[in-house]
């Protein structure tokens, strides 16, 4: 499954530099990083390597507001990627797709605006089964 993700996450990335959404593009690029490292690997270092790049890579290609949410939206993916519980998981990744879909939908990118909302309704699909099926 991350495997699926990670090569998700480059083909939305080229989407993104497509349309001239660098920080975006190369958030996912890092989305794709994370998600093919952490199949085998986990540890704070990853996480706060990370969070380092997202950090420095929003500054490098800092564009305005559209930077910061990209920023912020990769912090709380990276964050939920990251966290030991699977409640604090899903809200996490679910945030950090919300704040996604709010920048592709400023943007107005169909495709982009299509994923997110898919990734929101199959999140809260897996919350409700987590939570209250479990």
């Amino acid at each position: 499954m991350f495997s699926a993700m990670g090569i998700g996450a480059l083909f939305i990335a080229g989407h993104f530099y497509m349309l001239e959404q660098y920080t975006a593009a190369v958030m996912f690029v890092i989305a794709a990083a994370r998600h093919f490292i952490t199949i085998r690997f986990r540890s704070s270092y990853l996480y706060a390597t990370f969070v380092m790049c997202a950090l420095g890579f929003v500054f490098l290609t800092y564009s305005g507001y559209l930077s910061e949410l990209s920023g912020l939206a990769n912090m709380l993916m990276v964050s939920g990627s990251f966290s030991n519980s699977q409640k604090h998981m899903r809200l996490l990744l679910m945030a950090g797709a919300f704040i996604w879909l709010i920048n592709n939908v400023i943007i107005f990118s169909p495709a982009a605006i299509l994923l997110e909302v898919m990734f929101l309704v199959s999140g809260c699909i897996g919350y409700y089964r987590y939570i209250y099926k479990a």
